[in-house]
């Protein structure tokens, strides 16, 4: 199913606006901006792929280990297999995403998710459980961060921040209220008992909503960005260059790897944090701690949304990072339960506006036309921070404990801020 052209020709002067549009008649009831719809169904499918998948991995990862008697090496290899299944997975979605509508595409990763989750609940062998997480991080790429950030961009211009602020707030929903109910099913169930209702809360969580509020564009409804009455007037275009040259250049390395630092840093961060906090200060001061983090994650996201439609994005983003190494510094030296605590939720503030940052300057720098393409590809290559951050926190553990292991966190946050800052503008 073929997309429209990126932008639609502005009616003439004088001339009655298409169908859709915000332009009302004096005293009429202010309509809501149909890209509020699409936020909101962006919110529940990230709230539901990251409460089912992300989220879910560790809990799903535990029964498998539990009921299967897989090793926890092995078990422990398919969050990396996913994650890089799903890196790839990604640039085919981004390619679809700007040729098909987007509810046909969420549709299809959806289908495919929920028969990932299916199969989990059946493997009895290592190579089944490959492949099963293998089908999954197929429909999870279909299903997450890029087709909602694609979504996102199109939609909103300069209320960009706040609308990606919200949509991915999701994310952190999921954690906080899917994946608990999550575990209590396969605590109860097994494994192979939940394993079907899983997949059909993927299914029932996402389908009606895409089917319903997704749209591919404003144009296609006879809308501008924004919910404005009249087209930007002036401003860049929404295509900068080409993926080529977007991909070569030294900005989109240079941010590429920023995020890449910042992704192992903070990945690495969230892995080991439990641990962390319930090594010092036992198991119940740790579950408060998650909590402040999840909580921090959300009211720090809202918050750098709103900022992010009034400031420089670059330079909030070197700040953002800086911030993010000294709460983790903090979190390796502090030795009481409220020192944790209060780490914790600076940890917090700081998860939801880096994990913005680079759809928001990729967006920024290349335009909407080229974002799909451009931002999978450098989230592919991030994934090796996704990846290897949880190893190396591991690693640093293993060798001197906790305190040097996210001293090591701090190190990757505070290369990422540099990186971010030598990037340069875009060009």
């Amino acid at each position: 199913m073929p997309d429209d052209p990126e932008v639609s020709p502005s009616p003439p002067r004088g001339a009655t606006p298409p169908a859709g549009t915000t332009k009302r008649e004096p005293g009429a009831k202010p309509r809501l901006f149909f890209g509020w719809w699409v936020v909101a169904a962006i919110f529940v499918m990230l709230a539901v792929s990251s409460g089912l998948g992300f989220y879910n991995l560790s809990v799903v990862l535990q029964a498998l280990t539990a009921e299967r008697g897989f090793s926890v090496a092995a078990v422990s290899a398919t969050t990396a297999l996913c994650f890089t299944v799903s890196g790839v997975a990604g640039l085919g979605v981004a390619r679809l995403l700007d040729r098909w509508d987007p509810r046909v595409v969420v549709t299809l990763g959806a289908l495919i998710a929920a028969a990932g989750l299916l199969v989990i609940g059946r493997v009895e062998t290592v190579p089944q459980l490959y492949l099963a997480y293998f089908v999954f991080g197929v429909g999870f790429a279909g299903t997450s961060l890029l087709p909602g950030t694609t979504l996102v961009t199109r939609w909103f211009s300069r209320r960009r921040g706040l609308a990606m602020a919200l949509a991915t707030t999701g994310l952190s929903a999921g954690g906080a209220l899917i994946t608990p109910l999550s575990a209590r099913l396969i605590a109860s169930r097994g494994i192979g008992g939940a394993s079907p209702w899983l997949a059909g809360a993927y299914l029932v969580g996402i389908l009606p909503l895409a089917v319903f509020l997704l749209r591919p564009r404003p144009e296609r409804m006879g809308l501008h960005p924004d919910g404005a009455s009249l087209p930007p007037a002036a401003g860049p275009p929404r295509a900068h260059g080409d993926v080529g040259s977007a991909i070569r250049s030294r900005f989109f390395l240079l941010v590429t790897a920023s995020y890449t630092f910042a992704m192992a840093a903070q990945v690495g961060g969230i892995t080991h944090h439990f641990k962390l906090v319930g090594d010092r200060a036992g198991a119940a001061v740790a579950a408060t701690a998650v909590s402040m983090v999840a909580g921090g994650s959300i009211c720090g996201r809202l918050a750098g949304g709103w900022m992010m439609s009034r400031v420089p994005l670059r330079p909030f983003s070197v700040v953002m990072l800086l911030i993010q190494g000294v709460m983790l510094a903090a979190l390796a030296i502090a030795p009481t339960a409220s020192t944790l605590l209060l780490s914790s939720a600076g940890f917090g503030l700081t998860i939801g506006n880096v994990l913005l940052l680079q759809s928001m300057l990729m967006a920024e720098a290349f335009g909407t036309l080229l974002y799909a393409r451009v931002y999978s590809i450098g989230n592919l290559l991030a994934t090796a921070g996704l990846a290897g951050g949880p190893i190396l926190l591991g690693v640093l553990h293993d060798a001197s404990g906790y305190r040097l292991a996210f001293l090591g966190a701090m190190a990757a946050s505070w290369v990422a801020a540099l990186l971010m800052w030598i990037a340069g503008r875009d060009r």
